[in-house]
Parts: structure tokens; C-alpha cells; sequence
């Protein structure tokens, strides 16, 4: 009898480590959810956000450091030892992303200070200037556009950013190459130059992009290759027409010529990507 207690004891001990286990799966999940989160934030939105957003965000990473690391300890009180090095990568891995977002938030407003430096260097350059009738002018807030080393975005990219900075007389050579640098992301961040000037920089990258040829066949293929649409769908036509207008207008930014011909052409393209009703409207 007293052999049949102590294996209910270890059964009930057995089945009390596997709910805590399961319960620690779960805030692991949990967890493992508010990083993916804050990676498609740091991915697609991070950029354009304000630097107090920036900063409560990277509050949230910093406690999450501390939640991995209680996880971490009640795993181990618990977890069998062949079970060990398997969660030590996940949880490595969960700790691996935190610390690139840390990075990504850190490097953001790090940006957003730099460049509250130069604004305010250069509007005390055009306070200070002799020819200005106004005792000061205050530059407008104005997102610089960036580039990702996308070759049809490219054209697009270079016209709004000589507009903004390339154009504008009050910026030195030093104050133009930083805003490059700072519109300059992914792929293309990773350029660099025998002299660390802004034409220097700029020559490297019309060389590398500026291919007019290479420009026109990505904006065909990328309208020519949409997925045909198989059932109506209001969201589906909407792609559509962003992907058609947003291809065009890369296309007109390379000086080609419209016609009646190639207006028939597009009308064909866009009728065959729809699906069966919608071609009946």
C-alpha cells in the first residue's frame, strides 16, 4: 500500500509539472505574440512615428527583457533536462528579436535627434541670413522619403528628395549627405563611397539605379504580374488600381509617351486580371 501512495504522489507531482509547463507555454506564446508585434511596428510604421511613441515602445522592450528572464527561471524549475536545450534556443531566439528592436527603436530616435539638431541649424542659418526680410523662418515638419534599394521606386524617390533637400540653397554639403544617409534604408543603406561627400554618394547611387531600361521593365512586370483576381472582392479591385496607377506613374516619371494603342493595351492587361463578374460591369 504504502508503494501505491507514493506513486499517486508522483502522478500527482507529474500532472502538476505538466499544467505549470503548460501554463508557461502559454505566456511564452504570449510573449513570443508581443514581439512579432513589436516587429511588424519597428518594420512598417516605426519611421513615421513620433519620438515619445518611439521611446514608450522601447519601455515595452526593456520589460519584456525582465518577463523573459522570470520565464526563463520558473522553466527551470520545472522542465526535464532533455527538455532543456531545445526551449534554451527558443527563448534564445525570443531574445535574439527583442535585442534587434531594441536596436531598430534605439537607432530611430537617435535619427530623430540628429535631425532636431540640423533643422535647428539650419533655420538659425536662414534667421541669420542678410538677404531674408523676415528675422526668422521656421522650416515646416516634412517626413523625408525614403529608399529601400527598390529600382522603380527609385525615380520617385530621387525627384521628391532633390525637391526637399538635393534643391534647397540654405543646406551645406555636410547637412545634404546626412539626410541622404537618413533616407537611405535596407539594401541601399549599405552603399558606401571613396569620399564621404553627398555628390560622391548621390553619383554612386544614380549609377547603380538610375538604369532607365532595367526601370521600365520592373514597373510592366509588376503590373503585368499582379495575381488575376478569382471572385469579386472591393479590396482585391482596390490593389489592383493602386498597383496600375502606382506602375504608371513611374512610368510617366520616365518620359514615355501615352497613345491610343497603349491605352488599349493596359484596358486588355486590366480586364483579364478581373475575375468573371466583375468583368461584366
Amino acid at each position: 500500500m504504502e508503494g501505491a501512495g507514493a506513486l499517486d504522489t508522483n502522478e500527482m507531482l507529474s500532472v502538476t509539472l505538466a499544467e505549470k509547463t503548460k501554463t508557461l507555454n502559454r505566456r511564452r506564446g504570449s510573449y513570443k505574440a508581443k514581439i512579432t508585434k513589436l516587429q511588424s511596428f519597428l518594420k512598417d510604421k516605426a519611421s513615421n512615428e513620433e519620438q515619445l511613441l518611439l521611446q514608450s515602445k522601447l519601455d515595452k522592450v526593456s520589460e519584456m527583457y525582465s518577463s523573459m528572464e522570470a520565464l526563463k527561471i520558473e522553466y527551470y524549475e520545472v522542465v526535464e533536462d532533455e527538455q532543456l536545450p531545445n526551449l534554451e534556443l527558443i527563448l534564445e531566439e525570443m531574445e535574439d528579436d527583442l535585442e534587434e528592436i531594441k536596436v531598430g527603436l534605439q537607432t530611430l530616435l537617435l535619427k530623430h535627434d540628429d535631425i532636431s539638431k540640423n533643422v535647428s541649424i539650419c533655420n538659425t542659418a536662414l534667421s541669420n541670413n542678410g538677404n531674408s526680410k523676415s528675422s526668422f523662418i521656421k522650416l515646416p515638419d516634412v517626413s523625408l522619403p525614403e529608399f529601400h534599394g527598390v529600382i522603380e521606386n527609385w525615380s520617385d524617390f530621387k525627384r521628391r528628395f532633390d525637391s526637399l533637400i538635393t534643391n534647397n540653397s540654405v543646406l551645406n554639403d555636410t547637412q545634404k549627405l546626412f539626410y541622404l544617409r537618413s533616407a537611405l534604408k535596407g539594401e541601399a543603406r549599405t552603399i558606401e563611397t571613396s569620399e564621404d561627400t553627398f555628390e560622391s554618394l548621390m553619383t554612386v547611387l544614380i549609377k547603380r539605379y538610375e538604369n532607365k531600361r532595367v526601370i521600365i521593365n520592373s514597373h510592366i512586370m509588376n503590373i503585368l504580374n499582379f495575381e488575376k483576381l478569382c471572385i469579386e472582392s472591393s479590396k482585391g479591385l482596390r490593389n489592383l488600381i493602386d498597383v496600375i496607377n502606382k506602375n504608371l506613374r513611374g512610368l510617366k516619371l520616365m518620359d514615355l509617351e501615352t497613345n491610343e494603342l497603349t491605352h488599349q493595351f493596359l484596358i486588355n492587361i486590366i480586364i483579364r486580371k478581373l475575375d468573371i463578374e466583375s468583368r461584366k460591369l
